[in-house]
């Protein structure tokens, strides 16, 4: 599925994970970018902790993890996806009480 161009070095990720359907999305909360997450690493992992923890439909879940991006080219588009490799928290956003 997946033509690897590129893949960056690890970074550490903190913000919220939403999945909709069979995709994922990830917003960065310190850097406001959002990310497509693509179906590689610990993805089926989260979407178990997703299911637990996501009170509504298309919901964002906090998230701390170890990740890098990858640069998949599609004719002459290349698009950046984010790889989640560990997850060290999910669920309760630590700023918010």
């Amino acid at each position: 599925r997946y033509t690897l161009h590129k893949r960056s070095r690890l970074f550490t990720v903190e913000g919220y994970i939403t999945f909709e359907n069979d995709s994922a999305t990830f917003f960065e909360r310190n850097t406001h970018e959002h990310w497509k997450v693509a179906n590689l690493g610990e993805i089926q992992e989260l979407k178990k902790w997703y299911r637990k923890l996501a009170r509504r439909k298309y919901e964002g879940v906090y998230m701390r993890a170890l990740a890098y991006s990858i640069q998949q080219d599609i004719t002459r588009d290349s698009l950046d996806y984010l790889v989640v490799k560990k997850a060290f928290s999910i669920g309760q956003d630590p700023e918010v009480k």
